[in-house]
């Protein structure tokens, strides 16, 4: 008889909470209306050279490797970071216009809007303004925050990356070292434009799976499929697309956004979750026949 994928087994269901089951089906609706949009950097593209440099995917990887620096050096939670992302995605995604000269200023406006909405206590507008090395001022970090807030029509609270982390982990009782590998690769993901062609909770769902990989520690698929809204083979796309982030992070030159996120995670409370050393290729078992074992379709449909 063929064995099921290494990491997702046939085990007895634990006992799920009725209550987080209903809070991830309310975050995966909420997720469908508030996603952004994975083209807006093509519709904020010039047409030609006199409308000045276009926002690309390095220069959006670049603010938001300087977003998880601020965070770090302010001690904001990993809930602020990943809204303040969110946050700059969404905004980006309904902005008709943008100077890229705005960009640092706005990743800036996100964070402070999450930290307040998130944190007991935020970062002051001067400290924030005092990071940028003069790039903006306190009454233009103030005006950005203004102009974010109401391009989002004051909805700042959306499900994130990390809403589903910590669902998931709740749902199904991840150890501390996936769950804090998990992390890392959903925020190794956040610096990747790529990354919004998949859903947040794709890729949260696809981390956890990965992440239990590494640690032959299997997830009862009954939980799976209680708790997320993909078959395993469906999740197959994120789970590579995630390896292959985390292959370039490990060996990423000291000083890249990459390498600031890896080195973040190699602390002790984090597990040691950046030294983990990267798969070669997923296991051959996920790529074959046990999958549709467990009713998952070919890979890519959910």
């Amino acid at each position: 008889m063929s064995r099921p994928p290494l990491g997702l087994e046939q085990h007895p269901a634990p006992s799920i909470d009725q209550d987080i089951i209903g809070m991830l089906s309310v975050a995966y609706q909420q997720e469908a209306e508030l996603r952004p949009d994975a083209e807006y950097l093509h519709r904020h593209s010039p047409t030609s050279a006199r409308h000045g440099p276009r926002l690309s995917a390095g220069m959006r990887r670049m603010g938001l490797g300087w977003m998880v620096e601020v965070a770090l050096d302010q001690g904001l939670t990993q809930e602020a970071l990943s809204l303040a992302v969110s946050l700059l995605d969404r905004y980006m995604s309904a902005a008709q216009t943008f100077p890229v000269a705005k960009f640092q200023l706005v990743c800036t406006a996100c964070l402070l809007i999450a930290a307040k909405h998130e944190e007991e206590v935020h970062p002051a507008v001067s400290e924030l303004t005092g990071l940028s090395d003069g790039s903006f001022s306190e009454a233009d970090l103030r005006c950005a925050e203004l102009a974010v807030l109401q391009t989002l029509s004051y909805r700042v609270n959306c499900p994130t990356l990390y809403t589903f982390l910590l669902l998931l982990n709740r749902a199904l009782g991840l150890n501390p070292r996936s769950s804090a590998l998990a992390c890392y690769l959903t925020e190794l993901s956040m610096l990747e434009y790529g990354m919004l062609a998949f859903a947040p909770s794709h890729v949260a769902c696809s981390a956890v799976a990965l992440a239990n990989l590494y640690f032959n520690e299997p997830l009862p698929m009954s939980a799976m499929l209680a708790t997320m809204p993909y078959t395993p083979a469906s999740l197959l796309p994120g789970m590579q697309a995630l390896l292959h982030l985390h292959q370039a992070a490990h060996g990423a030159p000291a000083g890249t956004e990459a390498a600031v996120v890896r080195d973040k995670f190699r602390a002790y409370e984090w597990q040691g979750a950046g030294t983990v050393h990267p798969f070669q290729s997923l296991p051959g078992s996920l790529t074959a026949g046990p999958w549709a074992l467990m009713g998952a379709g070919p890979p890519g449909k959910s």
